[in-house]
């Protein structure tokens, strides 16, 4: 079972086509598990290029906050650019992304 978003359930890959995979209407196209689930991101979150190598990196294991749950994606062109599930923001540091992240869940 995977959590993408407020989502959960199970991702699903093709039996005879490994480079299809599935999640709760949504299909991509992948090479591995971690490139789905960038891809399955981009396209629940409408982030466009999330899973190019050359625009972002994905940095640690998923995060949540307040029961919606991605991956935190740094910028590789532009400085202290960080995307989570779809929430684009600037810090200088991982640490400092986190942090935004955790106040996320002191506004609710």
């Amino acid at each position: 079972m995977v959590r993408v978003g407020n989502a959960a359930g199970y991702l699903f890959i093709h039996k005879n086509r490994h480079d299809r995979w599935y999640f709760r209407g949504h299909r991509v196209e992948a090479q591995n598990f971690y490139q789905a689930m960038a891809k399955l991101e981009e396209s629940i979150f409408e982030v466009e290029g999330l899973s190019d190598g050359a625009l972002w990196e994905r940095v640690g294991a998923m995060i949540g906050v307040n029961g919606i749950w991605g991956y935190l994606y740094k910028s590789k062109t532009r400085q202290g650019g960080w995307v989570w599930c779809g929430h684009e923001f600037e810090a200088e540091t991982e640490k400092m992304a986190k942090e935004h992240l955790q106040s996320l869940s002191k506004d609710t």
